[in-house]
């Protein structure tokens, strides 16, 4: 059997139920005025409403309150809001509150807004000083922040930090902000602007990065190459043995100035017989390197006949001629034989026979790859 009841809560509401039922309260009413703690305890209560707040946050992702409160209540609510976290991100930067990434954007965010702002025709933080915005005590503060977070940031050139475009650039705009302003430095010494004690150093790094050819350097850099021919001259300069041409045409007028200064003339330019191998020549050289000593390449041989003959190699001080003899020599034994005799008639030298009997790789500088014999 079934009966009807009125609602305890006051509400008026009248409810059916069993004659046997203990139910006192209409659907819904027996939570009315009550907190979820009362209802459920703290443990349960603190886990329901950490996923209606879950749920809650994904329903109304990128609903602002105006669009579901209305103006008037969602103002009420930002007021609420910003009163309750009043001074609790005090001295609190970005990054500590939102972390990094959020950080940046909110950065840029403010950065985009605050630009092309004006009060009247003037900016509005434009020609104000930190001071007279924030005071001295929060503007020391800024500046301690802001030194702490560039160091180290601002180590090495702008070649180290940037590209090419963006260094020029940068160059450019420091040039076009600097002009027909008076320098301050102007007819200052390193020692007054920076102290003795760096400006020595300053210098010294100037004096390693920026050589200065004298006319006694060229000549002690010139005296010092053996064996030269003007057109060993700029494979030289490559090197940084000697001087660029334009250097010695500013020091001396001409290289016939040089020979007569230094007492030391060029050789010869030599006839080239255009039969130098791609291996001869750091095969050579690794051999001037062991037995110390230096050999003249490609030196003229005439005989009494008036045969000529061009050898790899000749050092008139001891009399010696390096010749470098690839695999096609292998089956020209009987007219090396005939050549070497010919040129020993002449010069009486000894033959340092370099033999290539294993075919290594070209570029290949490794005497132990070939067979050397003295004759």
């Amino acid at each position: 059997m079934k009966e009807e009841r009125i609602c305890i809560c006051g509400c008026g509401k009248v409810f059916k139920c069993n004659i046997n039922s203990h139910r006192e309260y209409s659907q819904g009413h027996w939570s009315k005025g009550k907190t979820y703690e009362e209802i459920m305890g703290s443990e349960k209560a603190q886990t329901m409403k950490e996923k209606k707040s879950r749920f809650l946050k994904q329903k109304l992702k990128g609903i602002k309150y105006e669009e579901r409160y209305g103006k008037r209540k969602a103002q009420e609510i930002k007021e609420k809001i910003s009163n309750k976290n009043k001074g609790h991100n005090k001295e609190r930067s970005y990054i500590e509150i939102y972390g990094l990434k959020k950080a940046e954007e909110i950065k840029e965010k403010k950065s985009k807004a605050m630009r092309g702002k004006f009060i009247g025709r003037e900016n509005c933080f434009r020609g104000i000083t930190f001071i007279e915005r924030y005071g001295l005590e929060r503007t020391q503060k800024i500046i301690e922040k802001q030194s702490k977070s560039m160091i180290g940031k601002n180590k090495g050139t702008l070649e180290e930090k940037f590209d090419k475009i963006k260094v020029q650039n940068i160059r450019e705009k420091i040039s076009k902000a600097l002009k027909g302003r008076e320098s301050k430095l102007k007819g200052k010494t390193f020692e007054e602007i920076m102290g003795v004690e760096k400006a020595k150093r300053k210098r010294e790094k100037i004096s390693k990065t920026h050589f200065r050819w004298t006319q006694e350097k060229i000549i002690e850099a010139y005296l010092n190459v053996e064996i030269i021919r003007k057109v060993d001259w700029n494979r030289l300069c490559g090197l940084k043995l000697l001087p660029c041409s334009g250097i010695i045409k500013k020091n001396f007028g001409s290289f016939e100035n040089l020979e007569e200064i230094s007492g030391k003339k060029f050789l010869p330019r030599r006839e080239s017989n255009g039969r130098i191998g791609h291996k001869e020549t750091p095969a050579i050289d690794q051999l001037e390197i062991e037995r110390g000593r230096k050999y003249e390449r490609q030196y003229k041989v005439i005989t009494p006949e008036g045969e000529v003959f061009y050898l790899d190699g000749y050092n008139a001080e001891y009399n010696e001629a390096p010749e470098f003899d690839e695999i096609a020599h292998k089956y020209k034994k009987i007219p090396d034989q005939i050549r070497e005799n010919k040129v020993k008639g002449v010069l009486g030298c000894t033959f340092i026979r370099i033999k290539e009997w294993k075919q290594p790789d070209s570029g290949q500088k490794d005497l132990g790859d070939f067979e050397i014999k003295f004759s």
